[in-house]
């Protein structure tokens, strides 16, 4: 679910709060430098071709890391609540939780969702029990959402 709201500077901010559905998000960065080069420069095409082969396969492994894992969270019925502002992915910290049960899953994204419009952020009351903050620096940004 994106969510709009209205900062505390007067910004309009758009976030994104909801379940992971992907389980793995490789980074694309290598092939689309490599694409980039091979494309400007005509004599280093085979760049190009390789750094649209290196996208495809990201792409397809993050396919088929989920389709494997997918039916296990389903049979556990353990879910990640997710939520961060969109924008530049290397700026932003994410905020996730992990649940037990799909409709407390979703429960809580309208909870998070509410509190984002209500305040402009998202603010925790029960800190030591609340969710987990990754900042910008951590293990998701570098695998790159």
């Amino acid at each position: 679910m994106k969510v709009l709201c209205r900062s505390q500077s007067g910004q309009w901010i758009k976030w994104r709060v909801g379940r992971r559905r992907m389980v793995w998000f490789g980074t694309i960065t290598p092939g689309l430098v490599l694409l980039e080069i091979g494309l400007e420069i005509s004599f280093l095409l085979p760049l190009a071709l390789l750094g649209l082969a290196w996208i495809l396969v990201t792409f397809l492994s993050c396919l088929l890391v989920t389709m494997l894992v997918l039916p296990f969270r389903y049979l556990r019925d353990r879910w990640t609540v997710i939520a961060y502002e969109l924008g530049d992915p290397l700026e932003r910290p994410e905020i996730r939780q992990k649940v037990k049960g799909r409709r407390a899953a979703d429960a809580l994204v309208r909870e998070w969702a509410a509190i984002i419009e209500r305040e402009g952020r998202l603010i925790f009351r029960d800190a030591p029990d609340g969710p987990q903050v990754m900042p910008a620096d951590g293990p998701s940004a570098q695998a790159g959402r």
